[in-house]
């Protein structure tokens, strides 16, 4: 991993951090302003049964009054129900009661007369109430003349606060959702790209394999003829910088650089006799020469790893208007991986020593490729290769191959 790429990884993890830690922080302020908020409830009768949802009290009046002098107890026993979609705490229950009214016990709670109001606060194991019936119970005694009128608890008032966790609040499940979605995916994305990575290395490996093999061959071809030793190479090297000028993928421009590799494989079945020729060729030994090109596409027709490789050499001396060999096809009957060789493979002839000539001249050159665009070559590949001539590419390209 190179280091653009880590300050990238680094910064989008930054990124994450900040986001869960100012998410987190929402939800932590949502639910500290949920939860401080003072609620109340106050129930003045008993209630319908229609009536019973969310928070309420019930208490039957007693069945059993003790006389203690001026005094009648008895046990009440009061229900709170919590029905609410939420739990309540810091809660304290206000019933009315007869003023000299006493306890004589209490449950549940902690309980605690003030002039004519019984005030109950939670205890620990009761701080919290959840979403159910809570029960809570006391003896008191009243004073008897109030008990003469019948009272029963029926002045109930509690305040309390929502008691909420993180896991209450829609938010919190979404941002963890998130958080785990966003999680499996780095994972994913991780484990990926090291297969990516070790994909991409093999591929080098392969890549790197076909190259060497290829290039062995294009110099055991090259070396039958000394005088175009590193022809192929040169002609892989331009193939390819045209490809990428004609806007060609990436994938093809690797395509036509390993073929024009092969080019002249065929010349391997022609004679050295001929091949090394110091003179000009007989009619008959030319006809014999110009059959390379053939021997390359039938020795190439099982090499089915790279797309177009037969035709491509097979067809890379056919002219563009129907002049070449060994099928006189003309225009866009000739590949254009064939078409793109061809421009090159004539310019690095024309280029190059010969044993009958030295390299011809740049604006020889020029003039030539000018002359023949539409006739030898596809005009639209010429203007191309005259640039790679002119802004010095095809010198930087050779240098490379030194």
């Amino acid at each position: 991993m190179n280091k653009s790429s880590l300050g990238k990884y680094c910064f989008v993890f930054l990124i994450l951090v900040l986001f869960f830690l100012y998410g987190y922080n929402l939800v932590n302020k949502t639910l500290l302003s949920r939860v401080g908020t003072e609620e109340n409830y106050h129930q003045t009768e008993k209630l319908d049964s229609s009536e019973k949802s969310g928070l309420w009290f019930e208490c039957d009046k007693p069945e059993f009054y003790w006389e203690s002098g001026d005094f009648v107890g008895a046990q009440y026993d009061l229900v709170l129900f919590n029905h609410l979609d939420y739990e309540i705490n810091d809660w304290e229950i206000s019933i009315k009661v007869p003023r000299g009214s006493y306890l004589d016990a209490t449950w549940n709670g902690v309980f605690q007369l003030v002039d004519d109001n019984l005030f109950i606060s939670s205890v620990s194991y009761n701080s919290v109430i959840k979403k159910q019936a809570y029960p809570i119970g006391f003896i008191m005694y009243i004073p008897a003349k109030d008990a003469e009128n019948g009272w029963n608890l029926t002045d109930i008032s509690i305040t309390y606060k929502k008691f909420l966790q993180m896991q209450d609040l829609t938010f919190y499940w979404v941002l963890l959702g998130f958080g785990v979605l966003i999680t499996i995916f780095i994972i994913i994305y991780g484990v990926l790209k090291i297969k990516v990575n070790q994909a991409r290395k093999q591929q080098k490996i392969y890549r790197d394999i076909i190259e060497q093999s290829l290039t062995t061959f294009a110099n055991t071809i090259d070396a039958k003829d000394n005088y175009t030793e590193g022809h192929s190479r040169r002609v892989a090297f331009y193939s390819r910088e045209l490809a990428q000028r004609l806007n060609l993928s990436f994938e093809e421009q690797e395509q036509i650089y390993y073929i024009a590799m092969m080019h002249d494989i065929g010349k391997i079945g022609i004679p050295d006799s001929i091949l090394k020729k110091p003179t000009k060729l007989t009619e008959e030994e030319w006809e014999i020469m110009k059959k390379h090109s053939t021997y390359s596409g039938d020795i190439l027709s099982e090499f089915t790893a790279i797309p177009e490789i037969s035709s491509a050499v097979r067809y890379h001396h056919e002219w563009f208007d129907g002049t070449g060999y060994p099928y006189k096809l003309k225009g866009e009957e000739i590949p254009r991986t064939a078409r793109i060789i061809s421009v090159a493979d004539s310019f690095d002839t024309m280029n190059s020593k010969r044993v009958y000539r030295g390299p011809l001249p740049k604006d020889e050159i020029i003039r030539q490729l000018r002359n023949n665009a539409g006739i030898q070559f596809d005009p639209e590949i010429v203007p191309h290769m005259i640039k790679m001539l002119e802004d010095g590419t095809v010198d930087r390209l050779n240098a490379l191959l030194r």
